[in-house]
């Protein structure tokens, strides 16, 4: 019996250490990482900014003014087919190559489409000022067919010295 109420102790003893250290250690341990773009080369890193603290740019983009022309990238693997747009670098549509909507096979399974579900990416910056990428953004492209033979670089320029490149590489 005194083993049994020692062991509940311990056990609750562990668990109370455990919530503290789960909760104390984001306000004891803060992220190093910095909220800023970096320029390396012409290239540009951003690091990831947490959900909380992310912002939006409304700003009109520099490539837009430009009248940069939408183009549709096809993106062909032997699993996954589908299309890009360089318009806000969102899928159109992205088919499943081995499932099948019905079991005669003649309907692909889409993951993002015209009635299912879409993906939004982007950027953030602490810097007001700095024009970035959003959904209006026409990009840059060297290739319009991605497949595993065949990568994809995209750009976008903001017109503030700053290139934006996003490479698939299939």
């Amino acid at each position: 019996m005194q083993e049994d109420q020692e062991q509940k102790r311990n056990v609750m003893l562990f668990f109370a250490i455990s919530l503290i250290i789960m909760l104390g250690y984001p306000y004891v341990f803060k992220s190093s990482v910095p909220n800023q773009v970096i320029i390396d080369q012409g290239e540009v890193i951003v690091p990831s900014v947490p959900a909380n603290e992310a912002q939006v740019s409304l700003k009109t983009p520099y490539a837009e003014v430009q009248h940069a022309e939408v183009k549709t990238i096809n993106v062909k693997a032997p699993r996954v087919s589908g299309t890009l747009s360089t318009k806000g670098l969102i899928f159109n549509d992205i088919n499943l190559n081995d499932y099948t909507q019905d079991y005669d096979g003649s309907e692909k399974v889409s993951v993002f489409g015209k009635d299912n579900y879409f993906a939004l990416s982007g950027w953030s910056s602490n810097d007001k000022s700095l024009v970035l990428p959003d959904e209006n953004s026409c990009w840059e492209t060297n290739n319009t067919e991605l497949t595993p033979e065949s990568p994809v670089e995209l750009t976008w320029n903001n017109g503030q010295g700053l290139v934006f490149r996003v490479h698939d590489y299939g």
